[in-house]
């Protein structure tokens, strides 16, 4: 739920009535995810690229590809794989775009085309 009183700009959190800058880099993708504030601003920064508008999805330490559904869904167990580096198909390493793939990419979790 997003607080009514902060806004969003780029990938920062700033107050709404100081413009004073509350969190750094909370909403913002990161190409490799290797801790659990990374993985939260990249889940929060949303499923779709900028600029470009490319859909983006995860990909797990054992080659996997996850929908930003998937890992919402399941986000208890991403997380606790990312903070203990356990490789138990949930631990999520980076993410990656449809530019990048000639062929449609599934979900491994839901089985959902990503793109």
């Amino acid at each position: 739920m997003k607080n009514p009183n902060t806004y969003e700009h780029a990938g920062n959190i700033h107050a709404k009535q100081t413009g004073e800058l509350i969190r750094q880099d909370a909403c913002k993708h990161y190409r490799n995810i290797e801790t659990a504030n990374q993985l939260k601003s990249s889940i929060r920064a949303g499923e779709y690229a900028w600029p470009g508008g490319y859909q983006l999805f995860f990909i797990t330490s054992d080659g996997a590809s996850l929908s930003f559904a998937s890992v919402k869904e399941n986000f208890c167990a991403v997380l606790d794989s990312v903070k203990t580096q356990c490789a138990d198909g949930w631990r999520v390493i980076a993410i990656a775009g449809e530019h990048e793939t000639d062929e449609p990419v599934f979900c491994d979790h839901s089985g959902e085309q990503i793109c």
